[in-house]
């Protein structure tokens, strides 16, 4: 048995990535073109490694580094390692972080963050070992449409009708400002989503690659509230092969308290009904209670949490 590590080439190393990949997380599949598509979206400005160990000429895990955009601070770094289900215990995780470890010193790394499904028992315990601790969970939640009861919301639309608000999808709006409005909505909403770091703005040729122009997201999908003209919030839904998943869901800090938030998600459970009936994914930080417990009030049902753990590094002498 040879075993080695190098860097990543890309385009021609993409298929075998997206292998390891979809074998060590198999309910979120990546394929090829997912990666690359990732990579074209990536925002040049912040660093991104992979590293691929690879035993006599087979890709068997996968490394990488890089700078967190929607949290970004100079010296940290998120960092994943990824080996084929049937090729660990065998210390080809250890090699990987080992040679991730040393080249993120010789960048100036100072705080490693990684993310791991609880249910990973091993990979946590090779966590820890390493010195990283939990400081945050991530929970999924999903439901299915099919399945779901629309008549204890009958006349919420009409009552916020009364109030002056109204419920339109992005496509029916056509607004020549549209993407302009999408953008600051978004901006407000994300300075209110409980994180660990204040967001960093993206700017707008980089965000609309992720939010308006991603093949992924539906305009139909992506219902915008009203008043007066002025939009208060959104929810939105991207497509993925088996299920849709909500990309956003939030309303303005004086506009809540109304419903609006339960009328945003309504309207995409019903757009997944009316489409196929596809099953609805989300993810919810801890400290965001107010959507998880309206998602738990609609019937998404807990899946396992993601926990979020860093590392600090101590400065070399």
């Amino acid at each position: 048995m040879t075993l080695r590590l190098r860097e990543a080439s890309f385009p021609a190393d993409y298929a075998a990535m997206a292998a390891v990949l979809s074998a060590v997380y198999p309910e979120w599949p990546r394929s090829a073109h997912d990666l690359e598509r990732d990579d074209a979206n990536r925002d040049p400005r912040y660093y991104w490694k992979v590293f691929l160990a690879e035993e006599d000429g087979e890709v068997v895990g996968v490394a990488s580094a890089g700078h967190l955009s929607a949290m970004h601070r100079e010296g940290r770094f998120g960092v994943r390692l990824s080996v084929l289900p049937h090729k660990r215990n065998r210390g080809i995780g250890s090699l990987m972080y080992d040679r991730l470890l040393e080249h993120l010193r010789g960048l100036g790394a100072r705080e490693l963050l990684c993310s791991l499904d609880e249910r990973r028992g091993e990979a946590l315990a090779f966590a820890r070992r390493r010195g990283f601790e939990e400081y945050w969970r991530m929970f999924e939640s999903r439901l299915d449409p099919k399945a779901f009861d629309f008549a204890p919301y009958a006349g919420l639309e009409q009552r916020l009708g009364a109030e002056g608000y109204a419920l339109r999808t992005y496509a029916e709006l056509a607004d020549p400002q549209g993407e302009q409005k999408f953008y600051e909505l978004h901006w407000q909403l994300m300075q209110d989503i409980p994180m660990d770091e204040p967001p960093q703005r993206e700017p707008l040729e980089r965000w609309r690659k992720q939010w308006t122009q991603n093949p992924r997201a539906l305009p139909e999908a992506c219902c915008i509230a009203l008043k007066d003209g002025q939009w208060v919030g959104i929810s939105n839904l991207w497509a993925y092969d088996g299920y849709c998943l909500i990309a956003l869901t939030g309303v303005l800090r004086e506009h809540r308290g109304r419903s609006l938030a339960l009328a945003l998600k309504l309207a995409g459970i019903r757009y997944a009904l009316e489409h196929g009936g596809l099953e609805i994914r989300t993810f919810n930080d801890s400290p965001n209670r107010a959507m998880l417990g309206l998602n738990r009030k609609l019937g998404f049902v807990p899946q396992a949490a993601t926990i979020q753990m860093r590392k600090t590094l101590a400065a070399e002498p």
